[in-house]
């Protein structure tokens, strides 16, 4: 049989750009080697951050519903998160600095301020100043976007015999993933995908979920260790005993390019830049170059009639692979105006059209 494997990336409003591609492979189908078939509900999704989300909806056929999702958060940020310290203008999103200064001197009288000039006092104002930044867990509260992972995101409705979203525990450090079966209830499946699509600093992380594997606490983005959740794929095919094949289609929104920064550093552009463009980018793309590397390996090994080996013993397994990925830089993963939405998914949808048109797969 062939089984059709999605596995998307991370990239916060980058996400549009899977929608857009998933969007077109629904219409023009998907060429497997012998023509174009339409792919309806997938064998198995694997998702992290927006792609938790993204891949929530797939796996349950909501692809109507996942459209109208990222065209209603375009350009209102509000619908996904509120805070007192972002302010949005021109749609797009920016650290209101004068509030968030305001907030960490609200406990200095006037005083008190001026004795930030002289060395003797300045540092119990400061100390002050620092315990109530310790107060904040965030800079955003993402409630409005739970409300909607509670009303799209529903255990019964996972159609995919695979549904696996990955989230890192602050509390261990530790990167963790769960199949949609292994989740005891609803609660913890909603929690586990909004986990995973909460941005480290940005939004507060989520309290505790529970499996039937695990307990853990104090979850976010599954992109800090595994932007791009292929081992988690990999490893649920290794532990399937059949001889099906297995088409895996990678949906990624990175692109190794790193844009010029052009604004003046503050707390979210840095967050954005350290994590999202800098550390991720690395990550994910070394994690895809060596998984391609390994595959052609084993692709070659076979015409010979030899067999590769992991360091554990295991038989290597070869997988058929399609990657759609821009074809030019998108968005900041924070930019979820209108237009840089839109443009996102536009070059998505444009982008998978040459891909899943083609009959080769790595």
């Amino acid at each position: 049989m062939k089984k059709l494997i999605v596995i998307l990336t991370g990239g916060g409003a980058r996400g549009a750009f899977q929608v857009g591609a998933w969007q077109r492979i629904l219409k023009d189908g998907i060429n497997f080697g012998n023509g174009q078939e339409k792919p309806g509900i997938p064998h198995a999704v694997f998702g992290v951050s927006a792609g938790a989300l993204n891949g929530a909806m797939i796996a349950m056929g909501k692809n109507k519903q996942l459209f109208e999702l990222w065209n209603h958060i375009a350009g209102r940020p509000e619908e996904i998160f509120i805070s007192e310290f972002l302010k949005t203008e021109n749609n797009k999103t920016s650290l209101d600095t004068e509030r968030l200064g305001k907030f960490l001197l609200s406990e200095i009288n006037a005083f008190q301020k001026v004795g930030l000039l002289f060395k003797g006092t300045r540092e119990k104002i400061l100390q002050k100043i620092i315990a109530k930044l310790k107060t904040l867990t965030a800079v955003a509260d993402n409630t409005p976007l739970f409300e909607k992972v509670q009303l799209l995101v529903q255990l019964k409705d996972i159609k995919s015999e695979v549904f696996q979203a990955g989230f890192v525990s602050l509390t261990d450090g530790n990167y963790y993933t769960a199949k949609h079966t292994e989740f005891r209830d609803n609660s913890d499946f909603q929690k586990a995908v909004l986990a995973s699509s909460t941005m480290p600093l940005i939004w507060s992380p989520v309290d505790r979920i529970s499996t039937t594997q695990f307990e853990t606490s104090h979850l976010v983005d599954g992109g800090l260790r595994n932007v791009n959740p292929l081992g988690d794929a990999v490893r649920y095919v290794l532990n399937q005993n059949d001889s099906d094949e297995y088409y895996f289609l990678i949906i990624s929104t990175r692109t190794g390019l790193i844009p010029t920064m052009k604004e003046k550093p503050n707390i979210l552009n840095v967050i954005q830049r350290s994590i999202y463009d800098i550390a991720l980018s690395e990550i994910g793309d070394s994690d895809a170059s060596e998984f391609l590397r390994i595959n052609r390996l084993v692709k070659q090994a076979e015409k010979k009639n030899v067999e590769l080996f992991s360091e554990s013993g295991r038989k290597l397994r070869r997988f058929n692979v399609k990657i759609i990925e821009p074809l030019r830089e998108l968005s900041g993963a924070l930019d979820f105006s209108r237009s840089m939405v839109m443009d996102s998914y536009l070059h998505g949808y444009l982008t998978a059209q040459s891909v899943v048109n083609s009959p080769d797969w790595e």
